[in-house]
């Protein structure tokens, strides 16, 4: 069973994945904004293997489009806008979702 967490950094994920933690990331919400879809896809490739990964793109259809092409295989897309980038989503073999999947957040690594 694969848990959805929030993905912080490549410290926290390294950390869950050195746990054995079948894990789904999940950007902060607007993640595409806050940080960028870069940003959490440099994150991802750091961890030396493949996770599956859904970034939070808000209303911005092109920004959604724009990671999809990027290679995300979730999107979080809100907005009128939605179903057409969900077939989009569709035709590269993707999710699109009209709102995040429901998610726990890991405790900060430098914290413990």
């Amino acid at each position: 069973m694969s848990r959805t967490v929030y993905l912080r950094d490549s410290a926290q994920a390294a950390e869950a994945l050195a746990q054995g933690h079948d894990i789904r990331f999940l950007t902060p919400p607007d993640g595409a904004f806050t940080a960028g879809e870069s940003y959490y896809r440099a994150v991802l490739a750091s961890l030396g293997r493949p996770v599956d990964a859904i970034i939070d793109c808000a209303d911005d259809a092109a920004v959604a489009v724009e990671a999809l092409n990027a290679g995300w295989r979730g999107v979080v897309l809100r907005g009128p806008a939605a179903p057409a980038v969900a077939a989009i989503a569709k035709d590269l073999g993707a999710t699109l979702y009209r709102r995040a999947p429901r998610a726990i957040e890991l405790p900060d690594p430098s914290r413990l």
